[in-house]
């Protein structure tokens, strides 16, 4: 059974026997459908490597408010791009700090993309006729 740290400060970990997904969780049944909608709060240019620009993102899921901090935009001569942040395993291996949805990582992207066009940060570029 699942007891709760008494310390508000202490952080929970499962126990080394424990299998992928096994940790405590409520039972919530979700609906078919939620409302969700999100805001760019920040963009912030960087010109760090490849990462042009950092963005934060408020995400509200049925009146919760997540804030997912550090979206990279990466644009080169042939795209631009928004990843999720990332954070360094111990063996050294990069993985992504949140899995989004791809249809709101999506809507998500072409925000965060329209902000970097009003900052000054990027350019829109039309496509070209089709012959």
């Amino acid at each position: 059974m699942f007891e709760p740290p008494t310390d508000p400060l202490a952080r929970w970990s499962p126990p080394a026997s424990a299998k992928p997904n096994s940790a405590p969780h409520a039972n919530v049944v979700a609906p078919h459908t939620t409302t969700v909608t999100f805001n760019v709060l920040s963009l912030t240019s960087v010109r760090s490597g490849k990462i042009l620009a950092l963005a934060d993102v408020e995400i509200v899921i049925d009146g919760v408010a997540l804030l997912v901090s550090g979206l990279q935009m990466r644009a080169s001569s042939h795209e631009t791009r928004v990843d999720v942040p990332t954070h360094r395993m111990p063996n050294g291996e990069w993985k992504p700090s949140v899995s989004l949805p791809e249809e709101l990582m999506t809507a998500i992207a072409e925000a965060v993309v329209t902000a970097g066009v009003n900052a000054g940060l990027l350019k829109r570029v039309m496509p070209l006729p089709k012959a």
